[in-house]
C-alpha cells in the first residue's frame, strides 16, 4: 500500500496456538509482538515497539488477534518494510511476516 505521512498503517493479525503451562488456569499465553519498520536499503529501524501480550484485552493462547495503528509522520517519503513478530516465550519460538509500503 501506498499511505500519505499524515495517516497511520493499521496492522490487523492473528496467531494460534500460542503454549500453555499446565499450571495456569487462564489459558493466557506468554509471549511478545514486536512491530519494526526500516526504510528499504537502510538496517536503522525507524520505528521499533513491542507490546508484552498480557496488556493485548481478550488475549488467549488459542488465538491472539492484534490491531495496531502505527502514525507515519515520523517518516520521510520512501520505500519500508513492516516486520511483525510474534514470541512464544514458553516454548521459545517465533514467528515474523513482513510486507513493504509506501510514504509519499
Amino acid at each position: 500500500g501506498t499511505f500519505k505521512a499524515d495517516e497511520k498503517l493499521g496492522v490487523y493479525m492473528q496467531f494460534y496456538n500460542f503454549s500453555t503451562s499446565p499450571e495456569d488456569k487462564t489459558n493466557k499465553p506468554d509471549g511478545s509482538i514486536q512491530y519494526v519498520v526500516n526504510k528499504v536499503g537502510s538496517t536503522e529501524s525507524v520505528i521499533d515497539v513491542t507490546e508484552d501480550l498480557s496488556t493485548i484485552k481478550d488475549v488467549r493462547a488459542s488465538q491472539i488477534t492484534i490491531q495496531k495503528r502505527l502514525p507515519l509522520n515520523t517518516l520521510g517519503p520512501g520505500v519500508y518494510t513492516l516486520k511483525v513478530k510474534a514470541t512464544d516465550r514458553r516454548s521459545s519460538q517465533t514467528v515474523q511476516q513482513e510486507e513493504k509500503f509506501i510514504v509519499n
